[in-house]
């Protein structure tokens, strides 16, 4: 008798834990979906720290660290006209950090950063790191990241790794790439 009210008083509380957990989720998701909404129209407090963010991520003084942190916040940061700040610049000094980064993980956060920025050497490196890259996680990331592009030379390299990539979960992740451009 006890052990069934001990299993019923654990399922309740999983329950309320459970119902919390998706109610603080949706609300991240509310606030992440308002940010990126809200990028067009310009906002002078985000555009004032997105300067700040930038000034400092360009700083060849800036700790590497701080750079991954810097360059994750200017993804949801604004530019002066309400445009996106990862501009050339921010792209040419996120791929310098990409390639002094020995960590995969730290490698994936700057190719998560820099999804839907439309720029040529992005195009070309993602290519380059989803052909060649030893870490199969960082190459899965190149397959998502070169599925934001509208460029027949990305499709045609993640559909390439797709056939080709020794690691089943590479290839995984470029078949969920291409789906994924096939949605937009």
């Amino acid at each position: 008798m006890k052990s069934s009210l001990l299993i019923g008083s654990i399922l309740a509380a999983a329950a309320v834990f459970s119902s919390a957990c998706l109610a603080r989720k949706s609300e991240s998701n509310v606030t992440l979906a308002a940010l990126k909404d809200a990028r067009g129209a310009p906002d002078p407090l985000l555009q004032e720290r997105t300067a700040e963010w930038r000034a400092e991520f360009l700083d060849p003084a800036t700790d590497l660290k701080v750079k991954g942190r810097l360059l994750g916040q200017l993804r949801h940061g604004q530019g002066p006209k309400g445009e996106d700040p990862r501009d050339t610049e921010v792209v040419a000094e996120a791929l310098g950090l990409f390639d002094s980064l020995a960590d995969p993980e730290r490698r994936e956060d700057v190719l998560k950063s820099l999804r839907g920025v439309p720029s040529e050497a992005l195009l070309l490196k993602a290519l380059d790191v989803l052909r060649n890259d030893v870490d199969r996680e960082v190459r899965g990331d190149a397959a998502t990241l070169l599925a934001y592009f509208d460029d027949e030379r990305a499709t045609a390299g993640i559909r390439w790794s797709e056939a080709n990539d020794v690691s089943p979960r590479v290839r995984e992740d470029c078949a969920e790439a291409l789906a994924s451009r096939a949605n937009r």
